[in-house]
């Protein structure tokens, strides 16, 4: 039997697959032996996808690519290239076969694709993050519950976490074991069946229609499927700003301006603003799901974009 996966995750696509095709805007721009082609890819775009994907063992920052931005008649990556040159924008590549082994790349710099390893040109050092004792979320004895007429099914038990200032915490588990009913208590979008959620210093409601403003502003939760997260009869631009007219109280006016910076952060062109969902990829769907409810209260893009900065 033969198998062709199609994934946005790597490190499944790394352990399942014999061979990667790797696609940008509707055409095969790499392909070959899987280790190959993500031990030393030859095309900048799989090169900046690799090069996006967090690594826990190595200190860095994610190297970011470019914006999207309008495509030429040559390469349709050409705008987000650092080595595109004006050859580039005239004609589409043909393939190029770069051994026997059944490894092609439509790109004509192949040869200046350097190693994964190798730190770009205007790349920068990761910032120095450290952990502030001070507790930002505390987590006791959490108990969530599914109920229906006849029985009481326990989601979650006994949860109790803290969560600092400067810390990511993951939650992991198989399917099934309450991961997204603990994330939706916390948010205040599934009764709590007994324990507390406290915010700084403040106990917070169960239920998030009784929590302040600034509570529902400093928790917020981006949903696993972002198809089902976004009102397919609004456009882009009125998803992502109703959320800063009602957590931000701007005016009229102002989404529009926030709307567009926000799409630049994640990489989309400013366009986007008037499509809808389902004119959208799963990937740009994830995206707006992602800046829509990412904390707007900075008074700098700077802590957005750095949370923005792997997007690919």
């Amino acid at each position: 039997m033969t198998g062709v996966p199609i994934a946005l995750d790597l490190a499944v696509v790394a352990r399942i697959a014999d061979r990667i095709a790797v696609m940008y805007a509707g055409g095969i721009v790499e392909e070959g032996p899987a280790r190959q082609v993500l031990s030393g890819p030859k095309h900048p775009y799989t090169r900046g996808l690799i090069r996006s994907i967090p690594d826990h063992l190595k200190h860095g920052a994610l190297a970011a690519m470019p914006g999207v931005g309008d495509r030429p008649s040559g390469c349709a990556f050409a705008p987000r290239c650092r080595l595109g040159v004006a050859a580039c924008t005239t004609a589409n590549p043909e393939p190029v076969a770069l051994d026997d082994r059944g490894h092609r790349v439509r790109c004509i710099r192949t040869s200046d694709v350097g190693p994964l390893q190798s730190v770009e040109e205007g790349s920068r050092t990761a910032p120095g993050r450290t952990r502030s004792e001070g507790i930002i979320l505390d987590i006791r004895n959490l108990r969530a519950e599914h109920r229906s007429c006849s029985e009481v099914v326990v989601a979650a038990e006994d949860v109790s976490l803290q969560i600092r200032r400067g810390e990511c915490v993951a939650l992991v588990g198989e399917s099934g074991s309450g991961k997204t009913t603990i994330a939706r208590t916390i948010a205040g979008l599934h009764p709590i069946g007994g324990g507390n959620v406290v915010l700084g210093e403040r106990q917070l409601p169960a239920d998030v229609r009784r929590r302040t403003r600034e509570d529902r502003r400093r928790i917020q939760i981006v949903f696993q499927n972002p198809a089902d997260a976004l009102n397919p009869r609004q456009t882009i631009g009125s998803a992502i700003g109703r959320p800063a007219r009602l957590l931000r109280g701007l005016g009229k006016k102002e989404p529009a301006d926030e709307v567009a910076r926000l799409l630049d952060l994640v990489r989309l062109p400013q366009h986007t603003a008037q499509r809808q969902p389902g004119q959208l990829s799963g990937g740009e769907k994830q995206r707006v799901g992602f800046v829509r409810l990412v904390d707007l209260t900075t008074s700098s893009p700077s802590a957005c974009r750095w949370r923005a900065s792997a997007a690919p």
